[in-house]
C-alpha cells in the first residue's frame, strides 16, 4: 500500500452541513460500544469523480468539557479509520456508490488507544457487513 493512500485529506472529510444533516437524518447506524458509526450510501455526486467515501468524527462537549481531550479521541479515530478505509474505498468503487459516514464517540472517559482500536475493529466490521448487504440490495 503507498504512502498516499493512508492519508486522509480535505476531499475525505465530510464538511458539508446538508450532506451532514441528510446524513443524520436519512443514515443507518451500528455500534460497537463506545463507537457508534452512522452511514448513508448515495450514488455519485460527479461523473467525473470516482467513488468515495467522506466521513466526519464527532466527540461530545457534555463528556469531555476540556478540548484537548475531544481532540485526542477524534485523533485516535481518524488515525484508526485512516488505516481502515481501503475496504470502504474497495466496496465503493465496486458497488459505484459513495458513502458518508460519521464516528460518533459516545463515552464519558478517555480510551487507551490499544483498546480503542479493537472496539473500533467490532464497529467497522458491522460496518463493512452492512454496506456489503445495502449495496447488493440497492444495486438490484
Amino acid at each position: 500500500m503507498s504512502e498516499h493512500s493512508l492519508t486522509l485529506g480535505k476531499s475525505e472529510r465530510l464538511c458539508s452541513r446538508s450532506l451532514i444533516g441528510t446524513l443524520f437524518s436519512e443514515g443507518k447506524s451500528v455500534a460497537a460500544f463506545p463507537i457508534r458509526i452512522v452511514y448513508r450510501i448515495s450514488g455519485y455526486s460527479d461523473e467525473k469523480t470516482a467513488c468515495k467515501a467522506t466521513a466526519m468524527f464527532s466527540v461530545s462537549k457534555r463528556h469531555f468539557k476540556r478540548a484537548v481531550c475531544r481532540n485526542r479521541v477524534k485523533r485516535q479515530l481518524r488515525e484508526m479509520y485512516r488505516h481502515s478505509k481501503s475496504q470502504i474505498a474497495a466496496l465503493c468503487s465496486a458497488s459505484g456508490k459513495d458513502v458518508q459516514l460519521a464516528f460518533i464517540f459516545a463515552d464519558n472517559r478517555l480510551w487507551e488507544s490499544d483498546a480503542l482500536a479493537v472496539k473500533f475493529g467490532v464497529a467497522f466490521e458491522k460496518l463493512l457487513s452492512e454496506l456489503r448487504q445495502d449495496s447488493e440490495t440497492v444495486g438490484q
